[in-house]
């Protein structure tokens, strides 16, 4: 939620990992918006100043010295957000993002009332898809008959 991560600075600087990332995290037909459509939803919100474009899945000890990096928040759903209990698989495999962070006491876990999530929009898409395609064809129909039919009609 940038708004809640937004109160813990004055400066508000969102990661936006890579599509590839973001495809071994969540499986095949993930990302649902390629790295520059979610940068310019980012960069819409009011919170948010600037976003670092493929971002690195770890929040190393350098990269929070090099972007000077007081607070690194994340959301109470993140899988990672209380890190990982000693030998709990990694669900994802690709190791606990916020170790560094966590260990210099720099992550911030933030409760999110919003249930909006890629999986809720990937559901959604994919419930709709039939009654798209439904109306899609209906759409064409109409179309191929009106260039079928069409006549010319004399203004008066």
């Amino acid at each position: 939620n940038p708004k809640k991560a937004r109160q813990f600075g004055d400066y508000l600087l969102v990661g936006a990992y890579t599509d590839e990332t973001i495809h071994r995290k969540k499986g095949r037909n993930f990302p649902l918006q390629t790295l520059h459509e979610r940068a310019l939803n980012i960069l819409a919100c009011k919170f948010v100043d600037d976003i670092l474009l493929a971002a690195p899945w770890r929040v190393t000890a350098d990269l929070l010295t090099t972007m000077n990096i007081a607070v690194v928040v994340t959301g109470r759903n993140n899988i990672y957000a209380d890190g990982l209990a000693e030998g709990q698989p990694d669900p994802c495999g690709l190791g606990d993002p916020f170790i560094e962070a966590r260990d210099v006491g720099k992550l911030e876990v933030v409760q999110t009332t919003c249930s909006l999530t890629m999986d809720v929009i990937a559901e959604r898409i994919v419930e709709n898809a039939m009654t798209y395609t439904r109306r899609q064809k209906g759409k064409e129909i109409a179309e191929l008959d009106y260039n079928n039919h069409k006549t010319f009609v004399a203004e008066s």
